[in-house]
């Protein structure tokens, strides 16, 4: 069962303004987290989107690279694609984000990448993804340097400390995590 539409919800001009206010939200959440463990940061954005990913955040001299992808709760998305020239940045990520559709509330995240520090590593089963457009003929073309990326190859977190862990690591505050994140 789908998840109710406000009025305008479905609009395709709309869906621009819906990313960048989930975007906002997932950027003012994840840097007062960043703040409350006295982590010192700075936000990135590209004017172009040619390597794969929306944001930078630096922390500890170290820059994570972020894909957001995201889909409101009761949609039928189940699937991303995430561009093979992530695998060329630093700490490359893709993090999914599930939100109300009335409220725009973030209410749960999956992350695909490794520890910061380390290469975007995309599953090598994941197959070659195919353009949303079809061709003159009808196909729908491969797109060869996009990779499909399902929920199960994804670690889930629920809150935004969850999803901090994910990116920087522990609370160096408490020196633990703030639980261990579900394996893919």
């Amino acid at each position: 069962m789908n998840a109710p539409s406000p009025k305008g919800f479905g609009r395709p001009e709309r869906s621009n303004t819906i990313e960048k206010v989930v975007e906002y939200r997932f950027l003012a959440d994840l840097t007062a987290e960043l703040l409350r463990r006295d982590i010192d940061f700075e936000v990135l954005r590209g004017d172009v989107d040619a390597y794969g990913y929306d944001i930078v955040i630096e922390t500890r001299g170290v820059p994570r690279h972020i894909q957001l992808k995201s889909s409101y709760r009761g949609s039928g998305t189940r699937r991303q694609t995430v561009s093979l020239l992530l695998t060329t940045k630093q700490s490359g990520c893709l993090v999914w984000i599930t939100y109300d559709p009335v409220t725009y509330a973030l209410e749960k995240f999956r992350f695909l990448g490794g520890p910061l520090g380390t290469s975007f590593v995309i599953p090598p089963d994941a197959p070659v993804a195919r353009s949303t457009r079809p061709d003159a003929t009808g196909a729908r073309p491969l797109r060869n340097n996009h990779r499909v990326i399902k929920p199960n190859n994804m670690q889930e977190a629920t809150t935004i400390s969850e999803v901090a862990d994910l990116l920087f690591g522990p609370d160096q505050q408490t020196g633990q995590v703030s639980r261990p994140a579900s394996a893919p």
